[in-house]
């Protein structure tokens, strides 16, 4: 019974969902997002997060293989994992709306990134998160960034 319970309880009293029956739609590393017109940038990467963990749920063994590979002593596959890592930079930067000609922008993002990859690996690998703490984890972490960015 134990292993169900939430290690993270918490209300949320961030910014209230938009009532607006204009709905637009967002790519988001090749997902669509449906949200509506004049969600904050919170709920939109709650969303988003949601259903990349749904992802990664569907798929977890190509999750867990990715996961070993950032640590693999082959050359080759380390450069896939580094690659798909790259790859998925520049949509959190359009998410967010930051600079990645800017090295701050670069390196707090590539820090997000690490995070991301460690964080899902204690879900689906180790079994210590549950996916609502990575869920929470990553929202909260990512606006965060944004936050933080928009002062630099």
């Amino acid at each position: 019974e134990e292993a169900n319970m939430s290690l993270i309880h918490e209300i949320d009293y961030g910014t209230p969902l938009s009532k607006a029956e204009t709905m637009v739609t967002l790519s988001i590393d090749g997902q669509s997002v449906t949200v509506p017109e004049g969600t904050s940038i919170d709920d939109v990467v709650s969303v988003a997060f949601q259903r990349w963990l749904d992802i990664v749920e569907a798929n977890r063994e190509m999750f867990v293989t990715m996961s070993r590979a950032r640590f693999s002593s082959d050359p080759t596959v380390r450069g896939v994992s580094q690659a798909s890592m790259e790859a998925w930079e520049p949509r959190i930067h359009q998410l967010l709306g930051t600079d990645p000609a800017k090295p701050q922008h670069r390196a707090m993002i590539r820090s997000f990134q690490a995070m991301v990859a460690e964080a899902t690996a204690q879900w689906i690998q180790e079994g210590i998160l549950e996916k609502s703490h990575v869920h929470s984890l990553l929202t909260h972490s990512l606006v965060a960034v944004k936050t933080t960015l928009s002062c630099l």
